[in-house]
């Protein structure tokens, strides 16, 4: 039973559902609003402020997946989950697409509808708690996308007495959408320089009060004895400090006469009236008024930060490889999702095979070479490479077989309803057949299973263990 009311968005075009349904939620302690009309539910969000939107595909008045895209769109942290009727591949994948958190096909369980809707305010909440790094985890992109489109290449700080540290970045002030505070954009450019994106270069160094952490703060040389800032300088007497030089009888050097005097500065000290050859350095605080010893001061380093070419270009060479990849598979007819849709969709299936008894697998196409081909060859000749190499993957696809692209140059293969025995002859019939082609594109295969070989999907993504890997020649 929940301890406080959830407030949740049901929208359904079948009354006698959704009274089904409402009533299931209510008995468990939710707060549930019922729709059929999409527009109208839309219209509702700032006034009732829902926690959850859970929706059918198809409405009476609207669709729940344009629905669902509006939501993300205007109310990013309001999560989407679909219980529907429509059980159609191509419609799961939409929904996905627009933003949907999870997708429950009727009819259903009650306990596990229940269990999905716990755990979705759950991570609702959880993501919550970690809005602030998530806003920064956002930021860092965005500001480089900014840079590169103003054909900024360096941020030189600039003398700012309103900034903590006596610097700003003026140039973030233009362009970019990141805050306003100092420690925060110096935060944000030394999360990018450590991750590679900018260099940096020391630009000054900032002696703090130790005290109030101000930099108005003015240094002066002070007697060691008494602390007293106005010195007299000048050359000591002869008598008093002269210093003799001995000649070396085996020294290749220019003979010095031995009565010749070297001469040390000093102070004198009007105060205390003492005269010493080194002075101290003190410093005192505009702000606060203390005095310190310079030793005593904190230091801050300001740095001047520039774009790291090479990164750039890294990137971008895997944008445009990711786009050679979707072009050849267009050309050879076969439709492809973003990489991004992969995890989700994997974990949809999984639960289903668990549910059904039934197994699926996962084929990672890896083009290894690709970056270098390119180079080599150009784009135009690696196009049409890669087409060559999907037209071969084509004959071994079925209907329901789903394609991805990889994240790094190739495609994953879900091969849906499939058992782990057939899977394993699909990748050694593809091995097969790729062997015996002369090609110069190089190319590696690995196979996950589900569920017998990962139980969870999430896993198999990343997972980086060595599986059966093949090398072909193209021409």
């Amino acid at each position: 039973m929940q301890t406080e009311a959830v407030k949740i968005f049901l929208l359904d075009r079948e009354q006698s559902v959704a009274e089904v349904v409402q009533r299931l939620l209510s008995s468990v302690g939710y707060e549930v609003e019922v729709f059929s009309s999409a527009k109208v539910a839309f219209e509702a969000i700032p006034a009732k402020r829902p926690q959850l939107v859970i929706s059918e595909v198809e409405l009476a008045e609207g669709n729940g997946i344009d629905l669902c895209a509006r939501i993300r769109e205007n109310y990013s942290a309001l999560p989407v989950l679909f219980l529907t009727t429509v059980r159609e591949l191509e419609q799961r994948l939409e929904a996905l697409r627009s933003g949907a958190i999870d997708y429950i096909t009727k009819p259903f369980d009650r306990q596990l509808l229940l269990a999905k809707i716990e755990n979705i305010l759950r991570l609702v909440h959880s993501c919550g708690e970690q809005v602030q790094s998530l806003r920064c985890h956002k930021t860092i992109p965005n500001l480089l996308v900014e840079l590169q489109q103003a054909g900024v290449q360096t941020i030189v700080p600039q003398p700012d007495v309103q900034s903590k540290y006596g610097y700003s970045y003026p140039v973030l002030d233009r362009i970019s959408t990141v805050s306003s505070d100092a420690e925060e954009r110096i935060s944000v450019l030394e999360k990018l320089s450590s991750e590679g994106w900018l260099g940096k270069k020391i630009y000054d160094v900032v002696k703090l009060c130790p005290n109030c952490q101000s930099f108005n703060v003015n240094f002066r040389v002070v007697c060691p004895f008494c602390h007293f800032p106005g010195l007299e300088e000048g050359l000591p007497l002869p008598d008093s400090n002269q210093i003799r030089l001995d000649q070396d009888e085996n020294s290749d050097k220019e003979q010095v006469p031995s009565t010749a005097i070297i001469r040390t500065r000093h102070y004198f000290c009007p105060q205390c009236q003492k005269t010493f050859p080194e002075a101290t350095v003190f410093g005192r605080c505009l702000r606060c008024g203390k005095n310190f010893d310079e030793k005593d001061a904190k230091v801050q380093i300001i740095y001047s930060y520039y774009i790291q070419d090479a990164k750039l270009n890294g990137t971008e060479i895997r944008a445009n490889n990711s786009q050679l990849v979707f072009q050849a598979l267009t050309a050879c007819e076969l439709k492809s999702y973003e990489f991004r849709f992969l995890r989700p969709f994997l974990e949809l299936e999984l639960r289903e095979a668990k549910l059904s008894n039934k197994e699926f697998a996962l084929v990672s196409f890896q083009v290894t070479n690709l970056t270098e081909y390119v180079h080599r060859e150009g784009e135009d000749v690696a196009r049409r490479s890669l087409r060559n190499l999907f037209l071969v993957v084509k004959k071994f696809l079925r209907p329901l077989d789903v394609i991805f692209l990889a994240e790094h140059d190739g495609i994953e293969i879900v091969l849906r309803h499939t058992s782990q025995q057939i899977a394993q002859l699909f990748v050694t019939r593809l091995q097969s057949y790729l062997e015996r082609l002369d090609r110069k594109l190089a190319v590696k295969l690995k196979l996950v299973t589900f569920p017998k070989g990962h139980e969870s999907a999430s896993e198999s993504v990343s997972e980086d263990s060595p599986l059966p890997t093949l090398a072909a020649q193209e021409t």
